[in-house]
């Protein structure tokens, strides 16, 4: 009797904690649909005044109940009991990317950049030559890795050159001399490419995964597959241009000094001068109309870069100009022509604002001592990253360096302060989040990332997590790049739930019905104790935070 007694007791102490372990996904899914109403309404009063058309309620009304989870995440929406949203969504039963809808993305790491920077930006024209020729094989030969290829490639130019260069010395540098030693032979030094090719993409797949976790998605998928590249697969993401940003972000952080605008002024004159000089030859030289004389087609022919490039000639700064944002690309072609890049030398590279206002963004002009495009201080120099705010009460990404970085900081900030409190950039992923004039020397190893004016606090505090986030993540090995991108909406998604559960009622029935059928009394029994257990099997499955998919419903 009493083994009957705590036989009872036990089952009804399970079937309490398997209903509190389900209750989540309820009280969930009801605050889910009032977000949704929330966003239904937001989206209906915009419509009403003209502010939105019928065809931008379905992405209006989406993006109001984000807003609304979001601004909500930490609210108490558990009776009783007080959990937030937040803690009532991490210990729901999880849906896979099959039945929630969700994105997934497959990257691929540039093996070609790992292996020049490695080199030290080794500008040898046969390495050059080999690191082309190995990608463009790569587009057409399966089954053969980018090193392999690059292997081939290198044997077979520098084999046919005149002057042939012993590989060991392109990757000997004082970075790398303990890695690639001095005299090494060339199956050596591809030995050790292959490795360090491998240790890359092991290490983005680790940093990927660090990332995801910041981005909340339930039971998240990331896996290696063949060609370096990287599947992630991510159910229920709502934000998927915040995915895509957060995975193929390099988060390569660097410091650089800059120039005054006013010293290079004229490079930039010059660099219009030779293009439009390469474009139309006819209007220089001895033999050119006078200005006087131009059309107007003329004219514009002659400033083909100020055109879409705006001087900056009032204020002095780092600074050079200023280009609408749909003419920044047009900007890029121009700059990178190579009598642009003649007359522009390579101690100046130009880099555009992280964050531009009013349409309009801002062309600061970096200083690369290295003539290599190399920052003296990188991320790597980063141990903490946070969110806090500065004197005036704005959202910043405060950063903190080991002791190297410190030195280096400490000797670029003192530097600069001394000439002209000339402007220190903060450059990631080659744009300029800030450039502030240096008042005076930095020697705590203290910095900070601010994010403009043109952004509510909300926006803010979100990329501001994000970007503290990524810089304690780490910055990947190598650049990756989205290859494929294939989206499951949630209608996709809940026509999967509604034919899954059809299929499992009724296999259900007709198991229950022949039970009952063939064994009487016992299949009665039977029946129960299979409910019974499906009902335990599925709060263990929430309890353990296991994510149901189509497979499993089957």
């Amino acid at each position: 009797m009493q083994n009957k007694n705590a036989v009872l007791l036990f089952t009804v102490l399970l079937s309490l904690a398997t209903l509190y372990t389900l209750s989540f996904n309820w009280v969930a899914n009801n605050y889910e649909e009032e977000a949704a109403n929330y966003g239904a309404f937001v989206a209906d009063s915009l419509e009403s005044t003209g502010e939105i058309s019928e065809d931008e309620w379905e992405s209006t009304q989406a993006q109001a109940a984000r807003e609304f989870l979001r601004d909500s995440a930490n609210a108490e929406i558990y009776p009783m009991l007080g959990h937030t949203y937040r803690e009532v969504i991490e210990q729901e039963l999880n849906l896979g990317l099959d039945l929630q809808g969700g994105m997934s993305v497959t990257l691929e790491v540039s093996i070609p950049d790992l292996i020049i920077a490695l080199s030290d930006y080794s500008s040898n024209e046969t390495f050059r030559q080999a690191i082309a020729q190995a990608k463009d094989a790569q587009r057409s030969t399966q089954g053969l890795t980018y090193v392999e290829l690059f292997e081939s490639a290198w044997k077979e130019l520098n084999g046919a050159s005149e002057n042939p260069v012993e590989l060991w010395r392109i990757f000997h540098n004082m970075e790398s001399k303990d890695l690639f030693p001095a005299q090494s032979t060339e199956d050596e030094i591809f030995a050790i490419l292959s490795n360090e090719s491998t240790t890359a993409i092991d290490n983005t797949e680790s940093i990927i995964r660090k990332r995801i976790d910041q981005l909340g998605v339930a039971q998240p998928n990331v896996q290696k597959v063949s060609g370096g590249r990287i599947l992630v697969e991510l159910p229920g993401i709502d934000d998927r241009e915040r995915a895509r940003k957060q995975l193929k972000s390099t988060a390569n952080l660097e410091f650089w000094e800059t120039f005054f605008n006013d010293e290079v002024i004229q490079r930039l004159d010059a660099a219009n001068t030779a293009i439009a000089t390469a474009n139309n030859p006819e209007l220089y030289g001895s033999s050119a109309p006078a200005d006087s004389v131009l059309t107007d087609e003329q004219k514009i022919a002659k400033i083909p870069l100020f055109r879409y490039l705006q001087p900056e000639l009032q204020r002095r700064s780092a600074v050079v100009g200023y280009a609408a944002i749909a003419d920044t690309n047009r900007v890029n072609d121009l700059l990178r022509r190579p009598e642009a890049r003649l007359a522009l030398r390579n101690d100046l590279r130009l880099l555009w604002e992280a964050k531009p206002n009013q349409n309009f963004a801002a062309l600061y002009a970096i200083r690369d001592d290295s003539r290599k495009g190399k920052a003296k201080l990188s991320g790597k120099s980063i141990v903490d990253a946070r969110v806090s705010y500065d004197e005036i009460g704005d959202v910043v990404v405060s950063m903190t360096m080991d002791s190297e970085g410190a030195s280096i900081w400490g000797r670029m900030t003192t530097e600069c302060a001394a000439d002209n409190q000339r402007a220190v950039a903060v450059v990631l992923d080659g744009l300029v989040f800030s450039a502030p004039s240096v008042q005076t020397a930095i020697t705590s190893g203290r910095s900070q990332i601010s994010f403009g004016s043109d952004q509510s606090i909300e926006q803010k505090m979100l990329e501001a997590n994000d970007l503290a986030g990524l810089l304690k993540a780490g910055s990947l090995p190598a650049p990756a790049r989205i290859v494929d991108e294939v989206s499951v909406g949630p209608q996709l998604g809940e026509e999967n739930i509604q034919s899954g559960l059809s299929s499992f009622v009724i296999a259900l029935l007709v198991i229950l019905l022949y039970m009952i059928f063939y064994y009487k009394g016992a299949g009665l029994v039977s029946n129960l104790a299979l409910i019974a257990n499906l009902f335990f099997l599925i709060g263990a499955l929430a309890s353990l935070g296991a994510a149901l998919t189509l497979p499993g419903i089957a």
